[in-house]
């Protein structure tokens, strides 16, 4: 039987005693697709970084393309190089021009060949980054800067993508981007998607399946008006 991209059964989270999530289901099959919709503070980032081990959960179980987390550095690791991760806020490194902040996972888990850079080029092309890969963050247009975290978190080709507020970009241009090369990704290698949103409506635009997360809980979206 294949293991999911990624299972969370009654997952908890508490904040200096704050419950965050007070028990969390979701499944996402390999290939799959699922939307999380809440409110700004609701625990969609938190609910992100506990499924790629970024956090441990207070209780509950996280299974991550088949590996059960809390693992060790070395499993950790291994796992985390199939996942790509796309922060609200982009995450580039601030010192780093944005070729190298492309680069950075591919480098952290020594798979940086021609074949990866080829494939790289031909992303920054699509995105229309040439122009600005050799600049650092703080000199380029903020949808330059979210385009390169894009690239930087599908360059590793990875099993699944944990977005988060992906919809929310450049107006129209950045909605065709995300379209494409999202849309590429889950055709070509067959990358599972967890992405987070605001609204219901953008989350629709990856997903069918979207989930309401109130109250630390999730909720069909259905269910949930």
């Amino acid at each position: 039987m294949t293991a999911d991209a990624l299972s969370l059964v009654d997952v908890r989270f508490a904040d200096k005693g704050a419950v965050v999530l007070g028990g969390v289901t979701l499944e996402v099959p390999q290939g799959g697709a699922v939307g999380i919709v809440g409110s700004d503070g609701s625990g969609k980032t938190c609910l992100l970084r506990l499924a790629c081990g970024l956090l441990a959960p207070t209780g509950g179980r996280v299974d991550l393309l088949g590996t059960r987390l809390p693992a060790t550095p070395r499993v950790l690791r291994a796992v985390q190089s199939r996942v790509g991760y796309f922060p609200q806020d982009g995450g580039l490194l601030s010192n780093l021009t944005l070729r190298d902040n492309v680069l950075l996972p591919l480098r952290y888990h020594g798979r940086l060949d021609d074949g990866a850079r080829d494939s790289v080029r031909r992303l920054t092309d699509r995105m229309d980054l040439a122009p600005h890969l050799d600049r650092i963050p703080a000199d380029v247009p903020i949808g330059a800067r979210r385009r390169a975290a894009l690239v930087r978190a599908l360059a590793p080709r990875p099993a699944l993508l944990l977005a988060d507020h992906l919809a929310v970009g450049d107006g129209e241009g950045w909605t065709a981007i995300v379209d494409e090369a999202v849309g590429q990704a889950r055709e070509v290698w067959g990358m599972a998607l967890v992405a987070t949103a605001r609204t219901v409506a953008q989350a629709r635009a990856f997903s069918k399946d979207v989930q309401i997360l109130r109250g630390g809980i999730l909720l069909p979206w259905e269910e949930a008006l």
